[in-house]
C-alpha cells in the first residue's frame, strides 16, 4: 500500500512468521515430518517451486488450490524493512516454539515493534476464548 502511495495508519501482523523463521525441532522430528505421507503433495509442490522459479518458468505451474497459491506467494515474498510502527499479535505457542521469539519481524521493524501476546495456538486465535482476547487488543489499537 505504501509503495502505491496509500497511507497505512496501522500495520497489525497476526501470528505470522517472517521468511526464514521456523519452528524449533530436532533432526528426527524434521525427518519424521518430511517422510509423513500426508505431506507428499507439499513436498512435490516445493520441488516444483525450487525447479521452475529459478528458471523463470513459474507460469508453467497451474495452481490447483488456494493453498498452493498461498505457498508460492509465501515462498516468493521478500520483505523489506518497514519504517513505521508494527503491532505483532503472537500466539503463546508460536512465541515459545519459533526459532525467533519475534517471529523474524524484529529485523524488519524500522520503527517501534509492539508485541501483543495472545494465549493458545495459531489455530485457536480465531476461536473462543482466544479470539475475544485478540479482538479486544486489536480494537484498542484501532481506536487509538
Amino acid at each position: 500500500l505504501r509503495a502505491a502511495g496509500e497511507t497505512v495508519s496501522t500495520l497489525a501482523l497476526l501470528d505470522c512468521f517472517a521468511p526464514g523463521v521456523t519452528l524449533k525441532s530436532n533432526y528426527l522430528e524434521r525427518l519424521r515430518r518430511l517422510l509423513n505421507p500426508n505431506r507428499v503433495r507439499h513436498l512435490q509442490e516445493r520441488l516444483y517451486y525450487r525447479v521452475l522459479q529459478p528458471l523463470g518458468l513459474r507460469r508453467l505451474r497451474h495452481m490447483r488450490t488456494i493453498g498452493e497459491a498461498h505457498r508460492w506467494a509465501h515462498w516468493n515474498y521478500r520483505p523489506r524493512p518497514y519504517p513505521n510502527p508494527i503491532d505483532l499479535f503472537i500466539a503463546a505457542e508460536s512465541e515459545e516454539q519459533a526459532t525467533d521469539p519475534l517471529l523474524g519481524w524484529g529485523k524488519l521493524a524500522g520503527g517501534d515493534l509492539t508485541v501483543h501476546p495472545i494465549p493458545g495456538t495459531h489455530g485457536l486465535l480465531v476461536k473462543s476464548p482466544h479470539v475475544e482476547v485478540m479482538a479486544e487488543k486489536l480494537q484498542r489499537l484501532l481506536d487509538r
